[in-house]
């Protein structure tokens, strides 16, 4: 059986960046996708595009080439050189100033749907999934043949249920 395609969003008050995973043995950020750092105001049509995008360049890998990219050198400096970026780009000063007004989603795209899932920042740059009262996970289903502009509004009303220890 494979793996439902993935991706994800982070999203403070200067940028908006999708990111899609590779999986393995549990799903990674891909090291060598191109990272661009979005306007917050990217129009819906545009995040949505994206988010397909991303959601295509995700994949399946083997146990093998998981185990070479998550100890390669190139994956152990990712987050840092990520939060290096965005210190030159907006002026942050630390860690504490990317991360504390942050939201995060992840999305997963199987054969029919396509699955938002808002998350709760519980760390700095850490995260977790949202329960609802019965503890079935918070999640928003769509047909995976949603609209570009219908998906990108979609993620933005999932992001309004993240949620955060730092507000």
């Amino acid at each position: 059986m494979t793996k439902p395609k993935a991706a994800f969003v982070r999203i403070n008050k200067d940028f908006l960046l999708v990111t899609s995973f590779i999986r393995g043995m549990i799903a990674m950020t891909d090291p060598d996708q191109d990272f661009i750092f979005n306007e917050v105001d990217i129009s819906d049509l545009d995040l949505g595009k994206l988010i397909k995008e991303k959601l295509n360049e995700s994949k399946e890998i083997s146990f093998e080439e998981f185990q070479a990219i998550f100890n390669s050198e190139k994956m152990k400096g990712l987050q840092k050189r990520l939060e290096e970026e965005m210190k030159k780009r907006y002026g942050y000063k630390n860690k504490k100033s990317i991360y504390k007004d942050m939201s995060f989603l992840s999305l997963e795209q199987d054969a029919s749907f396509i699955i938002i899932a808002p998350l709760h920042q519980d760390s700095l740059g850490g995260y977790s999934g949202i329960s609802l009262p019965d503890n079935s996970p918070l999640e928003f289903k769509y047909d995976k043949n949603i609209s570009d502009e219908e998906l990108g509004k979609s993620v933005r009303q999932a992001l309004t249920y993240c949620t955060s220890i730092y507000r």
